[in-house]
């Protein structure tokens, strides 16, 4: 299975520009990152499964982040251990920032 640093997923529909633009400036700094819909089952699940597959950053998209140009970056730490992830906390940032964020991690 091959697991991205980041885990976008699209909670609300948005521009699928705003969407590439994003992906792009992750991809950019060596970052994979995956689009994924969110499904018909609840977003706390869906990030559960994605941290326990190994994911090192999930990004919601909703409008918001489009109208803003600011998403929510998520990132887990597992410097103890895969067992025990900690979750670093949730930033707003502009995209920019964010994948910056995430190399430094």
């Amino acid at each position: 299975m091959d697991v991205p640093d980041v885990q976008m997923i699209l909670v609300e529909e948005v521009d699928r520009t705003f969407v590439g633009y994003i992906q792009q400036s992750f991809r950019e700094r060596g970052l994979r990152c995956d689009v994924l819909q969110l499904p018909r089952v609840s977003l706390a699940a869906v990030i559960k499964r994605q941290v326990v597959e190994g994911v090192q950053a999930v990004v919601k998209i909703v409008r918001k982040s489009q109208n803003t140009g600011k998403i929510p970056l998520q990132v887990y730490n597992r410097s103890s251990g895969a067992d025990n992830v900690r979750f670093d906390g949730k930033l707003l940032r502009d995209v920019f920032s964010a994948t910056f964020r995430l190399i430094l991690v």
